[in-house]
């Protein structure tokens, strides 16, 4: 009996790590797709000519930065 619960617990285990790496394929599967539509979308844009595709940061007029050492 020992031999088959312990076969019962490995064959679990395996499953278990058989279902972690294909839920991260899965994951790693749709933000391929979701950065490959981003990009269409912004391609689309440019093409158009548009120049408000994307956001660029502004300082604010008064402030000025200085590099940090």
């Amino acid at each position: 009996m020992q031999g088959k619960d312990e076969e019962h617990r490995l064959r679990n285990r395996v499953n278990l790590v058989a279902g972690v790496f294909l839920a991260g394929l899965l994951v790693l599967a749709f933000w391929t797709v979701k950065l490959f539509v981003d990009q269409e979308k912004l391609q689309r844009c440019l093409d158009s000519r548009r120049t408000n595709c994307f956001e660029v940061e502004q300082r604010p007029q008064g402030e000025i930065r200085l590099p940090a050492h």
